[in-house]
């Protein structure tokens, strides 16, 4: 982890850009740094004399002599197109550095080199005689100096020396280079070069040099030897910088001009302009990084103290209040950048609670010493004496009986009326009205917080948000916890914020949550013309309260933590045009004018791919063995703004369902099956930054055995072997259908036949026992219906299946034989509920009255009262519900009686229903289901419940 420095200094030296430093304690090789450049990966490269750092945004990795380096004292670095950084050390052996590995030439050490030209396909380097050409590929050629020349007219884009010098770059106090930027202007060369606080643009043809002034009048004194210069690259264009000045010089000849304001005049010994226009400032303390957020905002900064955590800030005419967390308090002159400690009645210093200006009077609530109050209007510029609460109270109201503060245990907050103070101690809450005669202790409570809404108290504790008001406590809310801000918006309403950093507006009547505050650690909030601007601990919110709707509309955010090395703001000024900050690191100006956040594209950077067996350091699609499944992905994003608090965003597709998160630069999956994958990923920062979206296909081949042509033979193969399988054996499987589908019907005609003399064998009994009793009448009636019955149930027989209708009418009619047997004993309600059409679908013959059956003369027979039997057709969906409900015995108890029989005979109605409807599934494919349902009442058997389901 690297340590992240910030440079104060302890004087009051002015305001200054915030910045990070980065020393040989973070990883440098040495302090001393000579240049400062960016690969098109977006990596920093620092040259020293103490060897080559290249910096990631997570940690340095050095180069030195150990590692290959020809020369620790590394004065330049080049990149070309190829990515190679070509290095220029004092021993003047020519060298570059790829894919982290050192690669050195042979060459005259005693002559110095340069490079001549950098072209898509090649770089070319200068020795004084030859001109040594490097392609992609390292392969070297030597060409005649005074040949080149010739050719040079011929390139696009070229960096080359100049003998009489131009663009002079320094290195330590005695060596100088002369470098310019050459391209083709029709059959010109182009290059700049400084003369008299001029920046001229030189054009060389036959006719010899012709000038004319690109740039002037910028007010800087840029000696001919003094400027440092290079070239950019990846955005193709040059970097003058001298003094505390920066001269972008872009590739359309559009200029840009950068201040650079460091602390204590540093003496700078060179800048770099990165790709996302941040600046790199190597000092002789080391390397800062200033974000481009900062210098495009104007975010400046100074430490106003040895302690720099300003816990509060307040504007008293045209002067600044502030106070830091150890309990110094200053007055701080802007104009002459001079601030006044102002002692307290003992040089003890102790925590400040709070901090409160009212009518021309500071008031200081120490932990421990209480309130002290300073008069304002006696500030001369010397050192203050305040009085203590008791002196101010008794000299603005003589008659005020006060206690000792020393009855009070830690004050916590304070507020100030005109007329009044209410104090918060460890133990309390204390109302002093000057306009009574002593003090008063409104609320008795360890751990609260409060304020004072126009003479209403809003009091929270663990129990919930309450209302005060002339010690009437009234409920508010006691569901948000946790509470640890209540501030007052109007009379009537006022805002909340809790430890879960939800928000919320508040009045006696309840609480409306503010979803667009989520999030957010809100420190304090302040009315400023028509804006409500909300503190909290990262930055600042600019909103609109709306007192109609009651919710909070941010209009625009002033991020501050991550361009000013502060973790935490504690107060604001809000001033016309900037907001004057507080945080644990200082005091910051942020203007307010046209602030904006940049948005540009964070770097993202798929380093390697490792398996078992390979390491792919450049991937982009990979092809791999059966058995080289694990694979590890090491990737990383550059956000030098955010520290590199960055979140990685992946998904191997067909491995993960959705998008992962992660904050490590490595992942793995172990084991893969053989397939085709995707890895998709993107990054993203703390300022909502993302990189682009990286995809890579990853394929691991099938084993030879899963190939598709093997699988596709195999197919073939098997398949005829099937056919000959399947046409040896197709007619014996015919056959065999044929038979069964014969012994099918034979079976469903031998269970139809049962059906007619199981019916007759209980009819019968029931004439028997008709004249048995001298029933005659009864009997010829009977026999009349038994007849009809019969003559039903035998053309029902006839067929396989019946319509509803033919099967109802066959249970009515035998409901009404057995009601003859049993007079009134059983009573029937038929319910239809069916269209015509329904009635007319077919189900199985003889269905039906077998459960009738079962339902008179073992459920209600048994019953010593009347009975009755419900018979319902019902429409249900796609299906039709047939239900015979009685009111008898019940299963249970009818099996009790039918054991107590002589003759126990067993009736096998329900059994050959079962094998009947078996059949007539096995045969047609018809699918029919009952159940047979317990009925109970308290417990109690109260009959049973018959359900046929019929699809339609």
């Amino acid at each position: 982890m690297l340590i992240i420095c910030c440079w104060f200094g302890l004087s009051l030296s002015g305001q200054y850009y915030p910045y990070t430093l980065y020393t040989a304690d973070d990883g440098l090789p040495s302090n001393n740094v000579y240049r400062i450049l960016q690969d098109t990966k977006g990596q920093i490269w620092i040259a020293t004399i103490n060897g080559i750092a290249k910096y990631d945004g997570y940690s340095f990795k050095t180069f030195k002599v150990p590692e290959g380096l020809p020369s620790n004292d590394v004065f330049h670095l080049v990149e070309d197109y190829n990515n190679r950084i070509w290095i220029f050390n004092d021993n003047n052996i020519l060298s570059c550095i790829r894919n982290d590995s050192i690669i050195t030439y042979s060459s005259d050490a005693s002559k110095r080199h340069s490079i001549e030209n950098i072209t898509k396909d090649s770089v070319w380097v200068d020795d004084g005689n030859f001109i040594h050409v490097f392609d992609q590929h390292h392969y070297i050629r030597s060409l005649d100096r005074d040949q080149y020349i010739q050719k040079i007219l011929d390139q696009w884009e070229i960096i080359a020396p100049h003998k009489k010098g131009s663009l002079y770059i320094q290195h330590g106090k005695v060596r100088k280079t002369a470098y310019k930027l050459l391209n083709i202007d029709s059959t010109r060369l182009c290059y700049y070069s400084i003369s008299n606080n001029k920046i001229l643009r030189n054009y060389l043809d036959a006719s010899g040099i012709q000038s004319d002034t690109f740039m002037m009048n910028k007010n800087i004194d840029w000696p001919i030897d003094r400027p440092l210069a290079q070239y950019d690259i990846t955005n193709q264009h040059i970097q003058i910088f001298q003094g505390e000045n920066l001269c972008i010089i872009q590739k359309d000849n559009q200029r840009k001009f950068i201040d650079i304001l460091l602390p204590n005049k540093e003496e700078i010994n060179t800048v770099f302009y990165d790709h996302n226009e941040n600046l790199w400032v190597s000092i002789k303390e080391g390397v800062l990084f200033i974000d481009n957020n900062v210098i495009k905002n104007k975010i400046l900064t100074e430490q106003r103290s040895g302690n720099s955590d300003i816990f509060a800030i307040s504007k008293y005419r045209e002067k600044y209040i502030y106070t830091t967390k150890n309990g110094d308090v200053y007055i701080y002159d802007e104009k002459d950048h001079e601030a006044l400690y102002m002692h307290p009645l003992t040089t003890k210093m102790e925590p400040i609670y709070d901090m409160i200006i009212k009518n021309d009077h500071l008031f200081i609530a120490y932990k421990n010493l209480g309130i002290l109050v300073f008069d304002l209007r006696l500030y001369q510029g010397n050192p203050m004496t305040p009085l203590t609460l008791d002196e101010y109270i008794r000299t603005s109201s003589p008659g005020f009986k006060f206690s000792s503060q020393k009855e009070w245990n830690g004050i916590k907050e304070m507020f100030i009326a005109d007329d009044a103070i209410d104090i918060r101690i460890e133990l309390g809450l204390i109302h002093m009205d000057f306009n009574d005669s002593e003090e008063k202790r409104l609320w008795a409570e360890k751990s609260f917080k409060f304020n004072n809404c126009s003479e209403r108290y809003i009091i929270s504790n663990k129990d919930g948000l309450f209302l005060l008001q002339q010690d009437d406590l009234q409920n508010i809310d006691t569901t948000i916890d946790k509470i640890r801000l209540i501030e007052c918006l109007d009379a009537d309403y006022f805002f909340v914020h809790n430890d879960h950093l939800q928000s919320w507006i508040c009045s006696e009547g309840g609480c409306i949550s503010q979803k667009s505050l989520d999030g957010f650690s809100v420190q304090s909030l302040q009315f400023r013309d028509k804006y409500l601007w909300i503190v909290h601990s990262e930055g600042i919110v600019q909103s609109i309260y709306d007192p109609i709707t009651k919710n909070i509309s941010v209009l625009k955010q002033y991020p501050i933590n991550p361009f000013t090395n502060s973790n935490r703001v504690n107060d604001v000024v809000i001033e016309e045009d900037r907001l004057v900050i507080a945080t644990n690191k200082g005091i910051y100006y942020v203007n307010r004018q046209n602030f904006e956040i940049d948005k540009k594209e964070i770097t993202l950077h798929i380093k390697s791919i490792k398996t078992d067996k390979e390491i792919f350091t450049a991937p982009k699609n990979i092809s791999l063995a059966y058995d080289d499944r694990s694979i590890g992905i090491d990737f990383t994003s550059l956000s030098f703004t955010s520290n590199n608090t960055v979140l990685y965003n992946y998904q191997l597709v067909g491995v993960d369902k959705t998008m992962q998160t992660t904050e490590n630069r490595s992942i793995r999956y172990p084991d893969l099956k053989p397939g085709l994958y995707t890895f998709n990923i993107y990054a993203s920062d703390a300022l909502d930054r993302s990189s682009k979206q990286h995809s890579i296909q990853i394929e691991i081949r099938r084993p030879w055995w899963l190939s598709p042509y093997f699988f596709f033979a195999c197919v073939v193969l098997s398949f005829l072997i099937f056919y000959i399988i399947y046409r040896s054996r197709e007619k014996q499987l015919l056959h065999k259908i044929e038979i069964s589908k014969r012994f099918a019907e034979l079976e469903l005609n031998a269970l139809q036949s049962q059906m007619n003399p199981h019916f007759v064998f209980n009819a019968m009994g029931s004439l028997q026992n008709l004249v048995q009793n001298n029933q005659i009448d009864l009997a010829d009636t009977y026999i009349a219906k038994f007849a009809k019955l019969m003559r039903l149930f035998l053309e029902g027989s006839k067929h396989k299946f019946v319509t509803i209708q033919e099967e109802v009418d066959i249970v009515l009619a035998y409901f009404e034989l057995e009601k003859l047997r049993f007079k009134d004993k059983i009573h029937l309600e038929f319910q239809n509920d069916l269209s015509e059409v329904e009635l007319e679908q077919k189900i199985p013959a003889n269905m039906l009255q077998p459960f009738v059956e079962n339902a008179i003369n073992h459920g209600i027979f048994h019953k010593k009262s009347k009975g009755t039997i419900h018979i319902n057709l019902l429409s249900q969906g796609d299906q039709i519900l047939i239900q015979i409900i009685d009111d008898g015995v019940g299963r249970k108890k009818a099996a009790s009686f039918k054991e107590n029989y002589a003759d126990q005979h067993k009736s096998r109605a329900i059994e050959i229903l079962d094998d009947k409807i078996n059949a007539i599934k096995k045969l047609e494919g018809i699918n029919i289901e009952y159940e047979i349902i317990d009925l109970y009442e308290d417990e109690l058997p109260k009959g049973t419940c018959v359900n046929i389901y019929l699809k339609k």
